[in-house]
């Protein structure tokens, strides 16, 4: 090997062997003290270059790991205090954190009373809770939910944050159950053939599944409680069950062989009838299409509230047209125009306002959990009418809007959507053909005055 080889050889081994001790950065000094003295010239440009390569991906990673470490602080199985019990998993008020998802639990004599779950962030003084799903006549999916927490030892103290609402007074503790570090920890989730999707948390020596309808996220099945691996055997016994699960005996146990694999859960063994089976997880990914919604082309009551979050508030574009007028697709220049988003009482239906260019409209968006799509319908004050079918396309969306004028000419139109919730913008990209006129990216941009 010759020097100029050996040299960045030994140059890369120091890296990882810092990189892996989790030393964010490299002294220039410590390494060229390491390197022999011929080619100086050649080695100050190497170690400059790693030094800079090593900060770039310090920086990242860092705030990577920051932000995995405050998470990772109140990750676990927690009970309230006012509701300990001597056995685990039977009785109590739970709240479970792992890999960026919670449940909150009510359980009673190993019955499942209610739950609510979906994802979660922390960033070392506010919790916040957004929930996905829940059991039947839980209002929590779609809201937001934010709470002072501050860990301390074996428990953490969790608060209301004025202004939050009927949490505002809200003072609990919540105790530490269990610990663990298996490989297996995190959550999982997998899809049915009914079209449920599964969410699977297992951490700290707990487990539990919900099937989930997403087009009510409903909680339709559950089972849960404690689990032990040892050598690769995985043995789950279930503490607790939901209403319906009532064929479940409690106490009973599953056993399988475990195994991680590419970021899949893998669970082997002999069913019931004594033949081989296969049950594969997939690691739970929030920003993952499938998460939010199981069919391409179609929606989810989830993501009816992702789009009602998304377009909270008063608007403001300088327009070419909208598809509620009349005229669409004819006009050559543009106009101010401004349209007002809101939530009705119940969260089920959405009521929009736009003003400009001397007309006005009023619209509403709501879910049709039959076709599991979400329908928007726009009237204009000078008659015209749009009616819109609007589902997720990855992390934009896809609308495809019938358009009514007065005189009952009808046209189709394509949009496709991007919000930029950060910016608070909406670009909306408009194809079709109306009357004579064919309309090719026609292009309106939104932006969030307030919400």
């Amino acid at each position: 090997m010759n020097g100029y080889l050996a040299e960045k050889c030994f140059l890369v081994q120091n890296f990882f062997k810092l990189f892996e001790a989790k030393i964010h950065s490299i002294s220039v000094a410590f390494v060229f003290q390491k390197l022999p003295d011929r080619n100086r010239h050649m080695k100050e440009k190497i170690i400059i270059s790693v030094a800079i390569l090593v900060a770039a991906l310090s920086n990242a990673l860092g705030d990577h790991h920051k932000n995995d470490s405050h998470l990772s602080r109140v990750e676990g199985v927690w009970i309230e205090e006012k509701f300990q019990e001597p056995e685990h998993f039977k009785s109590g008020f739970y709240k479970i954190i792992a890999g960026g998802e919670h449940r909150v639990l009510a359980i009673k004599d190993g019955i499942l009373q209610w739950m609510h779950g979906g994802s979660v962030s922390y960033d070392g003084k506010i919790l916040t809770e957004k929930p996905h799903y829940s059991t039947k006549g839980n209002d929590f999916p779609g809201q937001t939910l934010t709470f002072s927490v501050e860990r301390k030892s074996d428990y953490f103290d969790q608060k209301g944050i004025p202004g939050s609402g009927s949490f505002e007074e809200l003072s609990e503790k919540w105790n530490k159950v269990g610990d663990s570090e298996d490989s297996i920890e995190g959550s999982w989730i997998r899809e049915l053939d009914n079209g449920r999707i599964m969410v699977k948390i297992i951490v700290d020596n707990f487990w539990q599944w919900v099937a989930v309808n997403p087009a009510t996220t409903e909680v339709t099945a559950s089972l849960g409680g404690s689990y032990s691996l040892e050598e690769g055997v995985y043995t789950e016994t279930t503490h607790f069950r939901s209403k319906d699960n009532a064929n479940w005996e409690l106490g009973s146990q599953w056993q399988v062989e475990a195994k991680v694999s590419e970021g899949k859960l893998h669970f082997s063994g002999e069913n019931q009838n004594g033949n081989d089976f296969v049950e594969t997880w997939e690691k739970l990914d929030h920003n993952n299409h499938r998460y939010q919604t199981i069919t391409k082309g179609r929606a989810s009551i989830l993501d009816f509230q992702r789009w009602c979050n998304a377009h909270q508030g008063l608007w403001m574009g300088e327009v070419t047209s909208v598809i509620g007028e009349d005229a669409f697709g004819t006009k050559k220049g543009s106009y101010t125009a401004y349209w007002q988003f809101e939530l009705l009482e119940g969260g089920r239906v959405g009521s929009s306002r736009f003003s400009g260019n001397g007309k006005s409209g009023v619209g509403h968006t709501y879910y049709d959990p039959a076709e599991q799509e979400i329908v928007q319908i726009n009237i204009s004050s000078d008659g015209t009418i749009a009616r819109s079918i609007i589902t997720p396309d990855g992390s934009d969306w896809a609308r495809q809007t019938t358009h009514t004028k007065p005189d009952g000419d009808q046209s189709q139109l394509s949009s496709n959507l991007t919000i930029d919730e950060g910016k608070g913008n909406i670009t909306i990209l408009i194809s079709g053909k109306v009357g004579n006129e064919q309309i090719t990216g026609q292009k309106n941009v939104w932006h969030r005055q307030h919400r």
